[in-house]
């Protein structure tokens, strides 16, 4: 885990974080462009942003973020399991770069076909993609930093509120209801890689 920030001394003015595993810079797609857009957004009426990135990020993305953000923290998480995750991650980058070189296709497709079935929905659990200790992390920045609001990116982290003190705004930033995405891909006889029923997901809205 590293934290790192341009202008480390306190200042005036609004703090925000925005605490998200999608690295929005350059903007490829539709998630990471939104978030993007909502970063040039707030800077543009005078908050000061806060981009905390959760998992792998390379060097050069990392140069990237920062140019365009107040300050810059990112966190891998901790423990053997997040540690062996983080390596097969690494591995089948570094797989995929080099099966690029010569035309062959991600190593996802690749195992797919091996299986003879998609093996998305048994790898991608989007659950899984909170990384241990995360909320205890924000808690220390929050303390250092004194955000006034924090935004969490998407449902799926927003256990990283855990260990917030009273007094900082919380918002849970979303352009889906999660539940409904699992309905619909059941009834085409998919398994959507996020499992959560409407209860849940209502308790959770309720933490914001």
């Amino acid at each position: 885990m590293t934290a790192s920030s341009r202008h480390r001394a306190a200042r005036p003015g609004r703090q925000i974080a925005i605490i998200c595993d999608t690295v929005p810079y350059p903007t490829r797609s539709g998630d990471n462009q939104r978030i993007a857009e909502l970063i040039s957004v707030l800077r543009e009426q005078g908050w000061h942003v806060h981009l905390v990135l959760c998992g792998l990020v390379e060097r050069r993305f990392r140069k990237i973020c920062r140019s365009h953000v107040d300050a810059l923290a990112i966190y891998s998480g901790t423990g053997l399991r997040t540690r062996v995750r983080n390596a097969l991650r690494r591995v089948v980058r570094w797989l995929d770069r080099a099966g690029n070189v010569f035309g062959l296709p991600p190593m996802e497709t690749i195992a797919g076909r091996l299986l003879g079935r998609p093996v998305s929905p048994r790898v991608i659990d989007y659950w899984q993609r909170y990384p241990n200790g995360l909320s205890g992390f924000i808690a220390r920045l929050q303390a250092s930093c004194r955000w006034d609001a924090v935004i969490v990116e998407y449902i799926w982290l927003h256990r990283s509120i855990d260990d917030l003190k009273n007094g900082t705004t919380r918002l849970l930033d979303t352009h889906d209801l999660q539940y409904k995405r699992v309905e619909e891909f059941a009834s085409r006889g998919m398994v959507f890689p996020l499992a959560i029923t409407r209860d849940e997901e209502r308790h959770i809205f309720d933490r914001f």
